[in-house]
């Protein structure tokens, strides 16, 4: 072997180790950001999947809100509408009875529309007085048993959904 194949041969190994030490460190800067590409793509991963839960939650709290809503939107007509109803009542008890055949009917499609609102009377009357449903006008003297339970409705309450609207005003016994 002369002189210049040895130099060419160790050339070549010379080459050869440099290229494979800047190889070694192009592949380590590589895999470094490899990994630092992967954490942020599991960071941005991460918060799109957080983006579309918080979202999904969003339009369902919306849906709920819009429905509670829709739902109570009459109330107040309602509410107004309940004296008129009361008023019916107190009539139907005091008419002679072809008018009140009448009037019956009358009352009777206006409840049914008030329940096709949602809007349903409260009785309450031989139960435990709540103060939740009811509001308690009067306390008479009562037997034992029928202490602390309702005696008489003076007005009816009224419950739109699961909402109360008008308590119901009752006499409660002592």
């Amino acid at each position: 072997m002369n002189f210049e194949d040895l130099k060419n041969k160790i050339f070549e190994k010379d080459t050869t180790s440099d290229n494979t030490d800047i190889e070694g460190a192009e592949n380590a800067e590589n895999a470094q950001t490899a990994t630092e590409e992967d954490v942020t793509l599991a960071e941005v991963e991460d918060k799109y999947i957080r983006l579309v839960a918080e979202f999904d939650n969003f339009r369902k709290r919306t849906l709920k809100e819009r429905l509670e809503l829709i739902q109570t939107a009459s109330e107040e007509t309602i509410t107004d509408i309940l004296p008129v109803v009361d008023d019916l009542e107190r009539a139907i008890g005091s008419m002679d009875e072809q008018t009140k055949q009448g009037i019956e009917l009358i009352y009777q499609k206006l409840i049914k529309i008030l329940s096709s609102k949602g809007v349903v009377a409260i009785d309450v009357t031989g139960e435990p007085f709540n103060e939740d449903t009811s509001e308690a006008v009067a306390r008479i003297p009562a037997e034992k048993d029928k202490s602390g339970v309702v005696v008489d409705v003076v007005e009816k309450g009224y419950r739109m959904y699961d909402k109360i609207i008008r308590y119901a005003k009752v006499v409660v016994g002592e």
